[in-house]
């Protein structure tokens, strides 16, 4: 039997609205799975960040207190309670400087740490050298120096720390030279800011905050 025209099947297709629908539900998806993506790269840096800063905080309070439970039995030349604070201050900022100027020249006269002179003398860094302004990297640098050669030994180095907490950082001095040193980071590589509140028990006498590319903040008076 022949079939006429009419009594063929028609083919099945796809209309213009049919294709249109069905580019806009890929385009969805595929948004939904970058995102998720780019969600799941930024997990292992947000993790490695509240990591580091629990292990730097236990570091740093263990040398925060050698030296504030030292200089609390240190002579001071007065019986005035607030001298002895103030001595006290003296030598935190002494053994935990925020700045270059600061390491080479310790408030009050306490005298900078042997051990800090000579290794930002190695750097090439100088009174007349340091940066006006302070700088995330310059923190980060000083930080970094603290926990290594501070008063207490603490055996931590940048090996020790991983790439995700320790770099090398470039800081600009103030006659333009660029030194290279390591510096404490966040897991995104951005320099760590550290500074000293001066706050009382049971605040945090110290912050080390870090800015993520996530645009979070992560500090140690979280913990």
């Amino acid at each position: 039997m022949i079939r006429t025209p009419s009594s063929r099947q028609q083919r099945p297709g796809f209309t213009m609205i049919e294709l249109l629908v069905v580019i806009a539900i890929m385009i969805v998806l595929a948004g939904l799975t970058v995102s998720g993506v780019v969600r799941f790269i930024d997990t292992g840096p947000r993790l490695a960040t509240r990591s580091n800063l629990k292990n730097l905080k236990r570091v740093v309070d263990a040398q925060w207190k050698e030296v504030a439970d030292k200089a609390r039995t240190d002579k001071v030349n007065s019986a005035d309670p607030s001298v002895r604070a103030s001595h006290v201050n003296d030598k935190l900022a002494q053994a935990f400087p925020q700045t270059f100027a600061e390491a080479l020249n310790p408030p009050n006269g306490v005298g900078a740490w042997s051990a800090y002179t000579t290794y930002l003398g190695g750097l090439g860094v100088t009174a007349a050298k340091c940066p006006t302004t302070p700088t995330p990297a310059e923190q980060a640098i000083c930080l970094m120096m603290a926990v290594q050669m501070g008063p207490k030994n603490t055996n931590v180095t940048p090996e020790s720390l991983g790439v995700t907490a320790a770099k090398l950082v470039p800081c600009t001095l103030k006659d333009g030279t660029i030194i290279q040193a390591y510096g404490i980071v966040d897991a995104w590589g951005t320099p760590m800011q550290f500074s000293r509140t001066g706050a009382l028990p049971p605040a945090p006498p110290y912050v080390i905050t870090a800015t993520g590319k996530d645009k979070q903040t992560y500090t140690t008076s979280d913990y």
